[in-house]
């Protein structure tokens, strides 16, 4: 047994070395204070990002998914949002990598150097093992039904292991037949459940997105809890890691600062990483531990 735990450190840390995925923490996010945190995006394991529209959650979730896709961990991205298509993801994961202006990338206003980014962030993303599927409409058993058949073949047809499975929003999937009556908190607490038999039954680590409950105008919100997640707080009991993303402070030229709570990790540390969300570009970058 020691000699097994001794070649499980080195293989570890030469992995780490080779910035690869590390056996038992799961893939990275490409955030080290994150990683740190949740120890990566593990199989079997489900974590559950909270923000109010429009802070980032999703921006968030996609940047996690594609450092995970650089390292050639699979992953497939779930839009149920009704207002955002294939294409919005698409336009604001070339913004985050080309290093432009999401804006000026939709509208066509790019100069000949970031054009030329953008032609590389095409290429490389042609070639990462990352799916996006519209999902919009979609009930929990019609996403795990797609995620399991996509699963049996991904490594044969992208080259990769599947990984991560993400969906943008829980709280947008379509009830179920059976539960078409019932309570909106059971509703979305059957979908709870059913992403995390997904997460075991493919062994994948999925990230569900949810919404935070909207705070009293003006005033300065208290550390969140599970009680501000909407539609129903029994999410958490449901998930490994809950993780809020919050605004904190005004906005400073292009960055907002924001900071990621971890209000239940299990297995983990709970606490606060302070970020800086580049607006135009929708990507974040990490400050310190708090």
């Amino acid at each position: 047994m020691l000699q097994r735990i001794f070649k499980q450190t080195e293989e570890r840390r030469a992995a780490r070395e080779r910035k690869e995925p590390i056996a038992g923490m799961g893939a990275p996010t490409g955030m080290p204070k994150t990683d740190e945190f949740m120890r990566g995006m593990r199989p079997g394991r489900k974590i559950t990002l909270v923000a109010r529209p429009k802070v980032g959650k999703s921006a968030l979730a996609m940047q996690w998914l594609v450092n995970a896709a650089r390292l050639g961990v699979g992953g497939i991205y779930y839009v149920h949002e009704p207002n955002m298509s294939r294409d919005d993801v698409m336009y604001r994961l070339i913004a985050s990598l080309a290093h432009v202006d999401a804006g000026r990338l939709e509208d066509g206003y790019l100069d000949n150097r970031e054009l030329d980014r953008m032609t590389a962030a095409i290429e490389e993303i042609s070639k990462l093992p990352l799916v996006i599927v519209d999902g919009r409409g979609w009930d929990v058993d019609q996403m795990s039904g797609d995620a399991h058949r996509r699963g049996n073949t991904f490594r044969t047809v992208y080259g990769a292991p599947l990984g991560i499975v993400a969906c943008d929003y829980i709280g947008e999937l379509k009830p179920i037949e059976k539960m078409a009556n019932r309570k909106r908190w059971e509703q979305v607490m059957y979908s709870a459940e059913r992403l995390s038999d997904l997460a075991r039954t493919l062994n994948v680590c999925v990230l569900e997105l949810a919404q935070e409950k909207r705070g009293q105008k003006g005033k300065k919100q208290p550390k969140p809890t599970k009680e501000d997640i909407c539609d129903t707080s029994e999410i958490e009991k449901k998930t490994s890691t809950l993780v809020f993303l919050r605004n904190e402070g005004e906005r400073v030229f292009e960055y907002q600062p924001q900071r990621l709570y971890f209000v239940a990790n299990r297995g983990g540390d709970e606490g606060a990483i302070d970020l800086d969300f580049v607006c135009a570009e929708l990507r974040f970058k990490e400050r310190r531990l708090q």
